[in-house]
């Protein structure tokens, strides 16, 4: 993959950054293009250490967290947004991401999320590979993207992420995804700057 052409975003939550003026900034800050906000979530109790006026959000039933505000417009899609699905090639398997058959996926989306949550590049290459047997020259335009943790406490590691970025990337990985970067601390936000910036 050529130098230049590789895609990060992080993946917030609602919470992490609604009345929050800086996260905009601080998103910005890491070296991402964009930040994926969980617009649409299930009832949770969820911890905002940064954010200036709460610690705990709890969400009592599922919801639509929608518009996220004015600060975000710089990082908002365009009107004809990329539309990703989070699965696993393997079509029989339901864990984290569904399991899909790349062959069935719907016109006009533009990419798919495959859990790495572990480090390991063999999803990317699955994916690649299953995308490479829809149609030859890798699948119908779909690209294929990295769902990495970059947070210590919730089994990410920060300082191997950079490791984690290249091999998903000689994997065929047209980019990554960092999960629960609102709960990340200041080191491990730190470090997924830096990996980022490696890539």
């Amino acid at each position: 993959m050529a130098a230049g052409t590789f895609d990060a975003g992080i993946y917030v939550y609602p919470w992490d950054v609604v009345g929050d003026p800086a996260a905009a900034e601080r998103v910005a800050g890491l070296g991402v293009g964009y930040a994926t906000v969980a617009a649409f979530y299930h009832a949770t109790r969820a911890l905002t250490p940064r954010h200036p006026g709460h610690r705990v959000v709890v969400a009592e039933r599922s919801a639509a967290y929608l518009p996220v505000g004015p600060a975000w417009s710089h990082l908002l899609p365009e009107p004809s947004f990329a539309a990703s699905f989070h699965a696993t090639p393997r079509p029989r398997v339901s864990l984290a991401n569904t399991g899909v058959d790349m062959a069935t996926l719907p016109t006009g989306t533009t990419g798919v999320v495959v859990n790495c949550w572990n480090g390991s590049a063999a999803p990317v290459e699955a994916s690649v590979e299953a995308m490479g047997e829809v149609v030859p020259g890798r699948g119908h335009g779909v690209q294929v993207y990295a769902g990495l943790l970059g947070i210590r406490g919730m089994g990410g590691d920060p300082e191997g992420l950079a490791r984690v970025i290249a091999d998903v990337r000689a994997a065929g990985a047209a980019g990554v995804r960092i999960y629960h970067a609102g709960f990340a601390g200041a080191d491990d936000l730190t470090a997924i700057g830096k990996a980022l910036a490696d890539a």
